[in-house]
């Protein structure tokens, strides 16, 4: 089975890989990674690495954008996982976990 890799600041979002998979951004809170957000990036075009860059530059989750803009970029972490299928992988995390800024509110 796949394991998590060491996390990392969001802006070092450089050291993910160019491959696909999930990741999930996050506070790290007494040496505990505390997942606020859960993404997928699908491979060729949209890799890991593009995936946390374009969330780092405010192009992705309107919660980590918004947690960008108040200025304390220093503490969001980022972690993945490669995997084969990310659509599945991310889907199942979603409805295992409750990620905060994953939630949507829909209207009719």
């Amino acid at each position: 089975m796949a394991r998590w890799s060491d996390s990392v600041r969001l802006r070092d979002y450089d050291a993910a890989p160019d491959e696909p998979g999930i990741y999930e951004i996050g506070f790290i809170r007494s040496n505990v990674f505390n997942p606020k957000y859960i993404g997928r990036a699908r491979g060729l075009q949209t890799t890991i690495r593009s995936r946390l860059r374009a969330h780092y530059k405010g192009i992705g989750s309107r919660e980590v954008d918004r947690y960008l803009k108040g200025g304390v970029r220093d503490h969001l972490w980022v972690h993945w996982i490669r995997v084969r299928d990310p659509g599945f992988s991310e889907a199942f995390l979603l409805n295992r976990f409750e990620y905060d800024w994953n939630k949507r509110i829909e209207s009719v």
